[in-house]
């Protein structure tokens, strides 16, 4: 999910030099989401239930060494992610933050994020306390992209991932073009969650 007006919205928190309090990893952050510590609905108004999905767009991080990653695993269009330094870093976090917290929504589902310390940092950027992380790591070790999870309403359990697999039956399956109509794939990043909502 992209927006016409990034770019000046980029420039605008970076030529204010805004940071946040603490630099994103030093705060405390969970490093390990994916099970609910309580079985919480946090919403303001438990009569609806908002839900809404969002491309991070590289929300990464930790450049392995506890600092500001500037160079995503991969990314095919340059080979690195599209911030240039810390600030612009900083500035791609809040925009995204800016964007959810108009948004609104009670449970995001969130692609091309790189962990729980992430997840947790866009909590703290949006201000929004009600948020907790949830994320079950996958197997894409081509960009170590991860989807994960923003939520007001805990899951009732730990998310989970199902590495089951279809067979395709048909030659003229729209899926795509495959090498032949029993060819099976799976998906490397994904989680199931399971909610059932007070008042739904």
């Amino acid at each position: 999910m992209g927006s016409l007006w990034r770019p000046v919205l980029v420039a605008l928190l970076v030529a204010a030099g805004w940071a946040s309090a603490a630099p994103c990893g030093q705060n405390g952050e969970p490093t390990v989401c994916s099970t609910p510590t309580t079985f919480q609905d946090r919403r303001a108004d438990k009569s609806k239930l908002t839900i809404a999905a969002y491309n991070a767009e590289w929300l990464f991080w930790d450049n392995g060494n506890g600092g500001p990653s500037t160079k995503c695993p991969l990314d095919h269009s340059s080979g690195t992610c599209p911030w240039k330094d810390a600030a612009e870093l900083e500035a791609h976090l809040q925009i995204v933050a800016s964007e959810l917290s108009q948004v609104d929504a009670d449970i995001v589902a969130l692609e091309e994020v790189q962990d729980c310390v992430v997840l947790q940092c866009l909590i703290n950027a949006i201000g929004d306390s009600s948020y907790k992380p949830y994320l079950i790591p996958g197997r894409d070790t081509a960009t170590n992209q991860n989807v994960g999870i923003i939520s007001r309403v805990d899951p009732v359990a730990a998310l989970f991932r199902d590495e089951s697999r279809a067979v395709i039956q048909t030659a003229d399956s729209p899926c795509g073009n495959l090498p032949n109509p029993s060819y099976e794939s799976g998906v490397s990043k994904h989680f199931i969650a399971r909610y059932f909502p007070l008042g739904q």
